[in-house]
């Protein structure tokens, strides 16, 4: 994976094209902690892509994964949307 100012919501677009399932980005979750799809990313690494989700949404405070297996498709939000929601952020 190689991410040169790449904004987020492509990174994520790459990752899950490239893992074979779907994704979605919870932009009102996002917004609601000053964050926007086109924070750039920018990092080089050889590793799953959850390794590459746990980079991106590690460098966020409150930024969160869920999984939703039935769907086969990540979703990228924050922990306080989750819980609102009633989805479990996954842990890392």
């Amino acid at each position: 994976i190689e991410f040169a100012r790449t904004p987020l919501q492509d990174a994520f677009k790459y990752i899950a094209q490239e893992c074979k399932c779907d994704h979605d980005i919870d932009g009102d979750a996002l917004k609601d902690k000053g964050y926007t799809k086109n924070m750039p990313q920018t990092f080089t690494m050889q590793d799953t892509g959850l390794a590459a989700i746990k980079k991106i949404v590690s460098g966020y405070t409150g930024m969160c994964l869920v999984i939703d297996e039935k769907k086969k498709e990540f979703i990228i939000t924050t922990t306080t949307f989750a819980e609102k929601k009633g989805l479990k952020p996954y842990e890392f």
